[in-house]
């Protein structure tokens, strides 16, 4: 069980993700054989207003009424690519299912402030917050930062990865050991993950 974006998060599948409450899941995440899971091409696909399937190389994800992450996994499908589908595009179509406002960016607290970065990839929001990490501050997202509206219409963000994923040159510039970080993917450029 794990906790992120403000919610607790159920999955057969190991996520890196701050540990939760196994008490109060909200959302799961599991493997299952999926009724129509060969009938999407390569592609996203809106299914219904509720349900959204994406198919990808290493295989099917359904995401409902945001509540659920559904994956049918091809035969030699690598668990790790699959644990980062589910971060970087399943968990932001289920967020948006449930209303909640998202942001390509990464997020740092600074005191009780939240503090994030957008524009484009490769631009420096990772390198930007990681930067700020050493000196001190929070890290709250990476890449994705989810932003929910209270019943009054205040903006909350809650800590989503546990981590700030950056390229080599990016490590090698801070000050600190971030070279130390494991790998989060070997081609075409290595990329490592630190946590803050």
């Amino acid at each position: 069980t794990y906790h992120a974006h403000g919610l607790s998060i159920a999955s057969a599948l190991a996520l890196p993700l701050i540990p939760g409450n196994p008490s109060s899941c909200e959302v799961t995440v599991d493997i299952v054989s999926l009724p129509h899971g060969s009938r999407c091409s390569r592609g996203t696909s809106l299914l219904t207003p509720s349900e959204i399937e994406f198919s990808v190389d290493e295989g099917v994800f359904l995401v409902s009424s945001g509540r659920s992450i559904a994956i049918e996994p091809t035969a030699n499908a690598d668990v790790h690519v699959l644990a980062e589908f589910v971060l970087d595009q399943a968990l932001p179509a289920l967020l948006h299912q449930r209303g909640v406002l998202i942001l390509h960016a990464s997020a740092v607290a600074v005191g009780d402030a939240v503090v994030a970065f957008t524009g484009p990839s490769g631009m420096g929001k990772s390198t930007t917050a990681a930067a700020l990490c050493a000196r001190g501050c929070d890290a709250l997202s990476d890449d994705l930062l989810a932003i929910h509206f209270d019943g009054s219409g205040d903006p909350r963000v809650y800590p989503a990865t546990p981590f700030v994923d950056l390229w080599p040159d990016s490590a090698e510039s801070l000050s600190g050991d971030w070279g130390n970080g494991s790998a989060a993917s070997e081609a075409p450029v290595r990329r490592w993950k630190r946590r803050c």
